[in-house]
């Protein structure tokens, strides 16, 4: 529990934001937290007599909920940057002209 708790701490405390974060590095944090669920949920399958996917929702819950909200976090900030990245180079970059269109269509 007081692991769950620790590296829990540490996703919190990290900056999931895209510019910040690279998209290689959030990988990394995306796989070394899913070796280390893994690990805990294998260690403690050796003391409790449970099927994995019980055993896998209750010892890794905390640590799966924090990353699934900064994962959000992270998309979150990848498509805002994205979209501000193709507005200032392509929608605010082409001139735009009004087109006559009749009244009545």
């Amino acid at each position: 529990q007081s692991l769950q708790q620790q590296v829990s701490l540490v996703l919190m405390t990290l900056d999931f934001q895209y510019p910040a974060l690279s998209e290689e590095s959030f990988m990394q944090i995306l796989h070394l937290t899913q070796l280390l669920m893994d690990e805990g949920d294998a260690f403690m399958a050796d003391y409790q007599s449970v099927t994995k996917s019980e055993l896998r929702r209750q010892w890794s819950a905390r640590i799966r909920n924090t990353l699934k909200t900064k994962a959000n976090d992270y998309f979150q900030s990848l498509h805002f940057c994205t979209w501000a990245q193709l507005k200032a180079s392509h929608i605010e970059q082409d001139s735009w002209q009004r087109l006559p269109v009749a009244r009545n269509y």
